[in-house]
């Protein structure tokens, strides 16, 4: 079952139940995955495609919801922390950062110190599943020999 498809069942179920907040926020994903399967020709959209657009959209609302937070706007912060908590519940769950440390450790056994090839083999095999803002840390950091 495609990711949209999920989704739109979902908001079906949140709709016979009177969630209407889930509702609304189901049917933003939906509408997100479906303007990004009209950019792209239909055999180029795949699950990895609809990933992609939830992540993304998990990371505008980590930082909305932190830039909400500094402001002390408290509700606009609670509201976007429930629609994170919605969007988590359908990516696959994140590495740890040790997950990611034997991922760089493996890139760089072979004495490899080109840190454009080590983020490049680490976030394909990571394939989502962690942000190259934490992969690039540690590469920096393993790199520097701190």
């Amino acid at each position: 079952m495609l990711l949209r498809d999920k989704l739109k069942t979902e908001a079906d179920k949140a709709l016979k139940n009177h969630d209407q907040e889930m509702v609304d926020i189901l049917r933003y994903l939906i509408s997100l995955v479906d303007k990004r399967a009209l950019q792209l020709p239909a055999d180029k959209f795949n699950d990895d495609e609809e990933m992609a657009v939830l992540q993304k959209e998990l990371k505008n609302k980590q930082e909305a919801q932190k830039l909400f937070e500094d402001a002390g706007r408290m509700d606009l912060a609670a509201a976007e922390a429930k629609e994170i908590k919605v969007l988590e519940s359908y990516l696959p769950k994140g590495l740890s950062q040790e997950e990611i440390e034997v991922m760089v450790d493996r890139a760089m056994a072979d004495g490899n110190r080109d840190f454009g090839v080590i983020m490049r083999t680490v976030l394909t095999e990571c394939s989502g599943r962690a942000s190259g803002g934490q992969v690039s840390e540690l590469v920096k950091k393993k790199l520097s020999g701190v």
